[in-house]
């Protein structure tokens, strides 16, 4: 299950990449929050979280809306963080803790977006839980 909370499309590019390559369903964290759905989200496949980095951060309103929301079957989570150049303490906070899960990997990853400024790149920062 990719769950992505996008302001300018990137993440929602990366979703859409990962889901071709997994062959897994996508879900807007941005539809969910709008509707003021929290209901129990299901997966037998592992979770991945997509959102952009504010402020050397994960959004607010996504780490509102992970510790709010029931995630159920599948206990491991991927966690995508796209940025401009670094995520800052954007990973220090262990965002599935609540819901039994702790972070044991990390990596770094360069990606390109087609509709990004100067020459295209951008950085993602993903852990593991």
């Amino acid at each position: 299950m990719i769950l992505y909370f996008t302001g300018t499309g990137n993440s929602r590019h990366i979703a859409r990449l990962i889901s071709k390559e997994i062959d897994d369903e996508v879900i807007s964290i941005n539809e969910l929050i709008k509707s003021g759905s929290n209901n129990e989200i299901k997966s037998d496949k592992p979770f991945v979280i997509i959102a952009p980095t504010y402020a050397w951060r994960i959004p607010m309103v996504v780490e509102k809306f992970i510790k709010n929301t029931k995630l159920s079957g599948n206990k491991k989570v991927y966690f995508i963080l796209t940025c401009g150049a670094d995520t800052g303490d954007a990973t220090s906070k262990p965002y599935g803790n609540h819901q039994g899960i702790s972070c044991s990997a990390y990596f770094l990853e360069k990606c390109f977006f087609p509709e990004s400024a100067g020459d295209g790149s951008f950085s993602g920062f993903g852990f593991v839980c």
